[in-house]
């Protein structure tokens, strides 16, 4: 396994989703645009607007409400 940092700047349109089966196990996804960037890339990278997806977030509950604390609500959908 490697360990990648991901910086996200721009951030919006950020959208939390779940099933009915993550939502029995607290887990979720997260859909967002941004401008992505991986900090082990040797030059910046031009990359298209399109939605970006994470998923297997555990204590998705948390992880909402801390993002929530921590960005303008302009930001959410």
């Amino acid at each position: 396994m490697y360990k990648t940092v991901i910086t996200v700047g721009d951030l919006h349109a950020i959208e939390f989703l779940q099933t009915p089966i993550e939502r029995l196990f607290n887990i979720g996804r997260i859909r967002f645009l941004g401008d992505i960037r991986s900090m082990e890339a040797r030059e910046p990278v031009e990359r298209p607007i399109i939605p970006f997806c994470y998923g297997g977030i555990c204590k998705f509950d948390q992880f909402q409400a801390q993002l929530r604390a921590q960005l303008p609500e302009r930001a959410f959908q």
